[in-house]
């Protein structure tokens, strides 16, 4: 492996300014939103003979490892999350304390080895919104259970829910270790149309929209709300700008909504506009990214005019456009971040030389001119072999040099 000439930040920093570093950086789960699920870390780290399995997560709802201290120093990532704790109120400790949490942390069973690991009472709660969830099968995943403002409600019920209050400080007190990796701070809560969904449900959201009226309008100015206060709190004081500020939304989810393709640019795009807005006058000298689960090419240049200047990497096949045409059309104005595990079948699932052979494909199409971060996108799963997974990201430090 080449001798690095650029500290993670330098080299982070490069590349959101569309530079070309000394390698193409790597992001394991800085986002919260990518990374390693944590039975397929353990996997990975008992393949490379490690016998010390942690299993801290970055993100419990979708059990997202935060990466084991062994691993990086195989393979330095070149981000850190400061992300904020989601979840309701849990006791800390006997004396009564509380503090912010969703459970589970870490996992209900008992490793395959024979070590024990803590166990999570936890299989229902209520979240901040007022959603019940409950945890259910085999992966201990939560799943919603309820719609707190689903059907015919008064006109003030919006105002009369509690929402949460994003500036408590103790949801992001502890601050990581970052050792020189430039800081990635994450965003509040989820998408304004995903968070409309889980308090309204798609039925009545649709309704809304039809007719517009009704409650779906107001959900998402309260849920904007709640992210601009969030956002004003959280980046007061701070002694550096991070380098990148994390948003996330759920295109998928304007499918078969009553407004057609427009939706997004009439509902949607005005009020993300207004926040993007901020978050560039609060850190101007920060990067504003989008991290959308699924989106069409057709938004990235609305994301672009709007302001942000970082997207997730998605297939072709899902944004209905190749990495090389988005390079070309987009590779100036912003960054892609992922292209780490899709096209299952032709990379993670198939052998080594394949996953290898993947990793070269994206690194050629996807690094030249910089604006390109690796990151294992949206997750690598259990089911990958953890050979494919050391052969991608031997590829990476060893192809991915400029």
């Amino acid at each position: 492996m080449a001798k690095p000439t650029l500290t993670p930040a330098e080299r982070i920093r490069a590349t959101l300014d569309h530079q070309e570093p000394d390698r193409v950086p790597l992001d394991f789960s800085a986002t919260g939103l990518s990374g390693l699920r944590v039975e397929a870390q353990d996997a990975l780290l008992r393949h490379i003979e490690i016998d010390d399995i942690s299993r801290v997560v970055v993100n419990a709802q979708e059990r997202l490892a935060q990466p084991h201290e062994a691993l990086l120093e195989l393979y330095p990532a070149d981000a850190t999350g400061w992300l904020p704790t989601p979840g309701p109120l849990v006791l800390e400790d006997d004396d009564g304390e509380e503090r912010y949490d969703w459970l589970p942390a870490v996992h209900e069973e008992a490793d395959p080895r024979g070590a024990e690991l803590p166990r999570i009472p936890v299989r229902r709660l209520t979240d901040e919104w007022g959603v019940v969830w409950e945890r259910r099968g085999p992966e201990h995943a939560f799943h919603p259970q309820t719609v707190p403002l689903s059907g015919e409600l008064p006109s003030n019920s919006v105002a009369a829910h509690d929402f949460p209050d994003p500036t408590d400080e103790r949801r992001w007190a502890a601050a990581p270790d970052i050792d020189e990796r430039p800081t990635i701070i994450g965003g509040y809560g989820r998408g304004l149309l995903e968070t409309a969904l889980l308090l309204r449900g798609r039925q009545d959201v649709n309704r809304d929209l039809a007719l517009d009226t009704g409650l779906t309008q107001p959900i998402i100015e309260r849920t904007l709300d709640v992210k601009m206060r969030y956002w004003e709190a959280r980046l007061a004081g701070l002694d550096e700008a991070p380098a990148l500020l994390v948003e996330r939304e759920r295109f998928d989810l304007l499918d078969g909504l009553p407004m057609g393709e427009s939706t997004f640019r009439q509902l949607l795009r005005p009020h993300w506009e207004q926040l993007a807005a901020l978050l560039q006058s609060l850190a101007p000298d920060s990067a504003i990214m989008l991290f959308a689960s699924v989106y069409s090419h057709r938004y990235l240049q609305d994301l672009v005019d709007m302001g942000f200047g970082a997207v997730n990497t998605l297939p072709a096949g899902i944004v209905g456009a190749n990495a090389a045409f988005m390079k070309r059309e987009y590779g100036d104005s912003i960054v892609f971040w992922g292209g780490g595990s899709w096209s299952k079948a032709d990379f993670l699932m198939a052998s080594p030389d394949k996953a290898a052979d993947h990793v070269k494909a994206t690194l050629d199409e996807m690094a030249p001119g910089g604006g390109f971060v690796w990151a294992p996108s949206p997750v690598i799963d259990v089911d990958v072999p953890p050979e494919n997974v050391v052969s991608a990201l031997d590829t990476l430090f060893e192809y991915g040099l400029y």
